[in-house]
């Protein structure tokens, strides 16, 4: 959380966010690469593409369920 309200400052954001600031303009300020070429920051997992998740599971015999 601490790291987060950092990065929020460092990119000059405050809360509530406009509106017209996008998830991919707010992602790309947040985790920006730096001066030197490093980025400031990454995530640390992969994000599931959603969209694809929502289709397989709309098909038959489907469930969120492990074997």
């Amino acid at each position: 959380m601490r790291l987060t309200i950092r990065r929020l400052e460092a990119a000059g954001l405050s809360w509530p966010l406009p509106d017209e600031l996008t998830d991919a303009a707010l992602e790309a300020r947040l985790f920006a690469k730096t001066g030197n070429g490093n980025r400031q920051g990454r995530r640390r997992i992969a994000v599931p593409d959603w969209a694809a998740v929502h289709r397989e599971l709309k098909r038959m015999h489907v469930t969120l369920s492990k074997r």
